[in-house]
């Protein structure tokens, strides 16, 4: 029986400005036969409309060379998130496997809303497992940009790949990305998820500028030159805020610099233009489960590309000559202020072990761990344990932020076991003192959040662009304030249909010897202390 494959359109390029306002048609694969709607098994989107069927839509309303219609947006998001797969499945990258590492082995889409909020934002929720594209107030959808899309696809693979990079915790680096709780960080965990996001996207269509689309909004003129940002650049971390998008622009160009220099002259054999951003894609994929900690100090960056080469090398995925690229990628660190730790951590917590037996004999065989991630790249496999406590009353709690970390190569032989990130806590280590209920905590929890909702939207509504020195803070004012709205809400919405009869979910914090309870409400996580009821407000989001 033969298959009739839908024809779509879709921008030439990534977005309207690069694509001239151009687009192509081009086949709709990934559905199965008689689909009404856009859900594959490896891509799920939906939007404000049904589609029923109806797949091929001219861009524009009429009258309009900007707005574009929501049926075209649900298949530009579609084809981007379908396109990403299926060119890293080219290069031997299995992004259904990656999803499926912290689901039990389940492959699953992604799934993705276009339209969904009337925000100037796009962000990925690892509560939900999905991503949300915005409409800017039906000025522009930003679903029909893919450096967007892609961008945000980008959090989601490498959470599934190493969702400790997301996780804020204490022994932090002095970087304090917004959000996170007084005294805890990710280290460079969120500038490395911003630039992670940023350059998937520029490898994946061999352009530097990251959404030019976003640009007019911010009082600029239209160019394909000018972006949101831009990933071909010199930055260094002295040239950078703290703030992780901005940061993140370091680790962006990190990469773009090695795929310059792989199709450069200077080179014996330089790779054509395509050939390099594949390979870079696949140094970008690989040093992703090369971290030996949660909280990375840049150096651990700089070691997990380094680790990364070397897998791909030992696979014979690499095809250039690795101690070239290394002594290239060594030098780059040190031009961009990146090879030496920030306020590195006490000496008793960096343990890189060669054996299981080596960590045993320094830590003892009596802390708790249970799997909870596996995922497997070219060159060798990373394995993630939790570490648990287990109280006298025989209750298993998770510690927030501990965790062991084993990278194995690629005949399943350990390389290294990393005890950065392990508490060497003791039986009766931790205080189990249980005077608030889960009902008062939950109470006190919502208290918390709808205080955050109330204020706020009176932000939002008192924002004045006159207020501001240009359109950029005032969009950075809007759309921070958009997200903190929506967080808010989502955590007043799901603390209001709580099941209080449901066991609650206990953990130890970071710099605490309590117990406190855990729960997640959408895209925020709240802590109370089990012992004294104080709360602690933590996001769980990546935008």
């Amino acid at each position: 029986m033969t298959v009739i494959t839908p024809a779509i359109r879709i921008w030439s390029r990534e977005n309207r400005i690069s694509s001239d306002g151009e687009t192509i048609i081009s086949a709709l694969l990934g559905l199965p036969e008689n689909a009404l709607e856009l859900y594959g098994s490896m891509v799920k989107v939906d939007g404000q409309e049904k589609l029923n069927g109806l797949f091929y839509y001219e861009p524009f309303f009429e009258g309009s060379n900007r707005l574009t219609k929501d049926g075209f947006d649900q298949v530009q998001l579609y084809q981007s998130l379908y396109n990403l797969q299926d060119e890293l499945g080219r290069l031997g990258i299995d992004v259904q496997s990656i999803l499926a590492s912290d689901h039990g082995g389940r492959r699953h889409p992604i799934v993705a809303h276009a339209n969904a909020t009337p925000d100037l934002n796009a962000w990925y929720s690892p509560q939900n497992d999905d991503l949300t594209f915005g409409t800017n107030k039906n000025k522009w959808h930003l679903a029909s940009d893919s450096d967007i899309t892609s961008h945000e696809a980008g959090h989601m693979i490498l959470d599934h790949i190493n969702k400790l990079l997301g996780v804020w915790s204490d022994r932090g680096v002095g970087i304090m990305d917004e959000g996170a709780p007084e005294g805890w960080s990710r280290g460079e965990g969120g500038a490395i998820h911003e630039g992670f996001g940023d350059v998937l996207a520029a490898l994946l269509y061999n352009d530097p500028e990251m959404s030019e689309d976003f640009v007019p909004f911010l009082g600029r003129g239209e160019s394909k030159k000018d972006g949101l940002r831009n990933v071909d650049n010199n930055l260094g971390l002295k040239d950078v805020s703290t703030e992780v998008h901005d940061r993140g622009q370091v680790y962006a160009g990190f990469f773009w610099a090695i795929k310059k220099y792989l199709m450069s002259d200077d080179r014996p054999f330089p790779l054509s233009d395509r050939e390099a951003a594949d390979l870079t894609l696949k140094i970008l994929m690989a040093h992703a489960s090369n971290y030996r900690t949660g909280r990375p100090t840049p150096k651990d960056f700089v070691d997990a590309v380094l680790n990364g080469v070397d897998g791909l090398a030992s696979v014979l995925q690499l095809g250039v000559d690795r101690n070239e690229l290394k002594s290239f990628i060594t030098n780059e660190a040190v031009k961009r202020g990146l090879n030496a730790n920030i306020s590195p951590l006490p000496d008793e917590w960096d343990d890189i072990f060669t054996s299981y037996a080596d960590f045993e004999k320094k830590f003892g065989n009596d802390l708790l761990f249970t799997p909870a991630q596996k995922t497997e790249y070219l060159g060798g496999t990373q394995e993630i344990y939790q570490q648990q406590y287990k109280t006298s009353r025989g209750e298993v709690v998770d510690l927030v932020g501990r965790a062991l970390i084993v990278n194995k190569d690629a005949r399943g032989n350990v390389v290294s076991v990393s005890a950065r990130d392990v508490l060497p806590v003791k039986e009766g280590g931790i205080n189990e003192g249980t005077n608030v209920s889960f009902r008062t905590a939950s109470t006190i929890a919502l208290a918390d959040a709808q205080k955050k909702y109330y204020s706020t939207k009176r932000a939002m509504m008192a924002a004045n662009p006159a207020q501001f020195r240009n359109n950029d803070q005032y969009y950075d004012y809007l759309a921070k304030n958009q997200m903190d709205y929506r967080i808010a809400e989502a955590a007043v919405n799901s603390l209001n249909t709580a099941k209080f009869t449901e066991t609650p979910k206990m953990v130890v914090l970071p710099n605490s010897n309590d117990l406190h309870y855990e729960m997640k409400v959408g895209m925020a996580i709240y802590y109370v202390n089990t012992r004294t009821g104080e709360a602690t407000f933590k996001k769980d989001v990546f935008i």
